[in-house]
């Protein structure tokens, strides 16, 4: 804002020079009293645009001269960070096809474990069902046998009470009763 006001006075300053020049009429005038009266002027506002300068645009200009070291700091280290975030996603890639054979190698590996696992479990439980079959299976036979032999046992008391039926006469009947008879007065 100084420099702004600085550089506006310009002209203002020259006002007083220019008017004297044009005062003097003469353009061809020697080395006089308003030549050098021009001079002390002109050394005048040269030093009070120099003092101006020191005072405001000095100031101005180193604040702006640290405001841009700092942002070139802040810019080298931001360079710093993205080199090194790019070495590292360099780095990455490059080893993103070693990282998905990994994962794949991984991935096949416990998947031929599972597969491994579910087989060895499908097997125990196909050994299981056997085993309840089986079981099962002499249950049933177990259990024919005895209706066999019971249907088989009920088939001959039939066949034979059919037999004595047809067999024993009342001669018989009477000679069993009395040795039942007999048997039973043994007993006493």
């Amino acid at each position: 804002m100084a420099i702004r006001a600085g550089l506006l006075s310009i002209p203002v300053l020259f006002l007083p020079c220019s008017a004297a020049f044009a005062a003097g009429g003469d353009h061809h005038a020697s080395f006089g009293l308003d030549t050098v009266f021009a001079i002390i002027n002109f050394v005048l506002l040269v030093s009070l645009f120099y003092y101006l300068y020191r005072k405001h645009a000095s100031g101005s200009f180193a604040k702006r001269s640290m405001n841009v070291k700092i942002d070139m700091a802040d810019a080298a280290e931001a360079k710093k960070q993205a080199e090194a975030k790019y070495h590292e996603y360099k780095s990455r890639i490059d080893n993103l096809d070693a990282e998905i054979g990994r994962i794949l190698a991984a991935a096949r590996q416990d998947g031929e474990r599972e597969r491994e696992s579910m087989l060895a479990e499908a097997r125990k439980q196909a050994q299981r069902l056997l085993e309840q079959a089986e079981l099962t299976a002499r249950h049933e036979v177990a259990s024919a046998k005895r209706a066999l032999r019971r249907e088989a046992a009920e088939l001959a008391a039939g066949m034979a009470e059919e037999l004595v039926k047809r067999s024993v006469t009342a001669e018989d009947q009477n000679s069993w009763v009395a040795s039942y008879i007999e048997k039973i007065g043994e007993t006493r």
